[in-house]
């Protein structure tokens, strides 16, 4: 095993493990012949987990073969906190996808990454998943955002991804239950959140006050700061939203693989990857998180609508072939109603999330958890993120919207 890194963590008994899950076969079948781990993750990319490409040759009742897997290594700061990622790859999501292919003639839909094995040791927890590279599928630009065709696609597979979780909680209420609640449930509440958050509302009100048009906006910001917390706990509060679904939470560019078509390079599919942030909260929170991260801004400004009306007759569709109870399955006005209430997502995540997202890959080589918790390292750091062209756009069009609103 080439890195020193995580053979103590994922030795080979554990990988025989995960071999015997993917070949649903014995321990005595298989004998490990190499094992190879090469990080795949980049700063910038991904601030929770190290992800490593695993490459294993075995063979299986003396025949060769060979499989390559991902193995995602959680931050220990994170791991501490404890997700709710465990919980859904082994109990929720494989019930989730299975609800979304028991319409006879129907094709698979694929929610998510297998996992083969997971474990929690201390500060350490991590996921030995599929590789996603191997079934075709890659991740999109999220510097440049995604096209029309792309963000009907990804809103069709949220829809899925949501309509299965309603099916999930009729039947398993208790487990929906045992979900920990959105890490906004008690707001911007630890270091790394509120330099994100608060640090982004004071970056961009500081910077808006030389932008004409926009300067009397800066105070209405720095308001808006200051009341963040209790507000977001209200946007995140399931007894305050009527469609409520068992969240993705982190719904942006990196969080999703596309497969396309090699000859149009249209999307075939989308799958989810990193469940850690999900909770049961409304549907808007991923719906606002998704527009306002991870489309080209012409997208969002010209057709955020029919967005939502793909997502609404992708839902509804899901959950008519589910046999749902027709007088409960959501009309268009019940989404619209929860895209409105978690307005305040949509624009924390143009303000705060956004410049972090769309940062050039040369500066974003430097940008890592840490970063975060040093207040002189963040500063330096938000000088490119918010001279980016695409954030400044985005800010000149969406602020005007959210004062239109009346958030601002």
């Amino acid at each position: 095993m080439s890195s020193p890194l995580v053979p103590t963590l994922l030795n080979e008994a554990r990988i025989v493990r995960a071999l015997c899950e993917a070949h649903k076969t014995t321990v005595e079948c298989i004998e490990i012949k190499a094992c190879d781990f090469k990080l795949s993750s980049a700063n910038g990319e991904n601030f929770c987990s190290d992800i490593y490409e695993v490459d294993v040759n075995y063979e299986i009742n003396g025949n060769a073969m060979q499989k390559s897997f991902i193995l995602k290594l959680m931050i220990p700061e994170i791991a501490e906190i404890g997700t709710n990622e465990q919980l859904m790859f082994t109990e929720v999501l494989p019930v989730m996808e299975g609800y979304l292919n028991t319409v006879e003639g129907k094709g698979t839909d694929k929610l998510f990454a297998k996992c083969f094995l997971t474990e929690r040791q201390g500060k350490h927890e991590f996921y030995l998943l599929e590789n996603l590279n191997t079934l075709g599928y890659m991740c999109g630009d999220r510097v440049k955002g995604l096209n029309e065709v792309e963000g009907h696609m990804v809103m069709q597979k949220i829809a899925k991804y949501h309509a299965a979780s309603i099916l999930y909680q009729k039947e398993f209420p208790d487990i929906v239950d045992s979900l920990e609640k959105s890490h906004f449930a008690k707001g911007a509440a630890d270091v790394v959140a509120e330099a994100i958050a608060f640090g982004g509302f004071e970056y961009v009100a500081n910077m808006i006050e030389k932008w004409p048009g926009y300067q009397h906006l800066a105070p209405r910001l720095l308001n808006l700061k200051n009341g963040f917390n209790d507000l977001v706990k209200q946007v995140v509060d399931p007894s305050r939203s009527t469609l409520n679904v068992i969240t993705h939470g982190d719904l942006w560019v990196n969080n999703m693989l596309f497969k396309y078509d090699k000859d149009t390079q249209n999307p075939l599919d989308v799958v989810f990857v990193d469940f850690q942030n999900t909770f049961w909260g409304s549907c808007g929170f991923d719906l606002n998180y998704f527009l306002y991260t991870s489309l080209e801004l012409p997208v969002l400004q010209e057709k955020k609508e029919d967005l939502l009306q793909t997502y609404c007759e992708a839902l509804r569709k899901a959950l008519v072939e589910s046999r749902f109870e027709v007088d409960n399955i959501p009309s268009l006005d019940d989404v619209l109603a929860e895209v409105k209430h978690c307005e305040l997502i949509a624009l924390y995540v143009s303000l705060c999330e956004l410049p972090i997202i769309a940062l050039d890959k040369t500066s974003s080589k430097h940008f890592t958890l840490e970063t975060f918790e040093n207040p002189e390292e963040m500063s330096k750091m938000r000088t490119p993120m918010y001279a980016n062209q695409r954030v400044k756009d985005n800010l000149l069009y969406t602020l005007k919207c959210f004062e239109e609103s009346g958030l601002l």
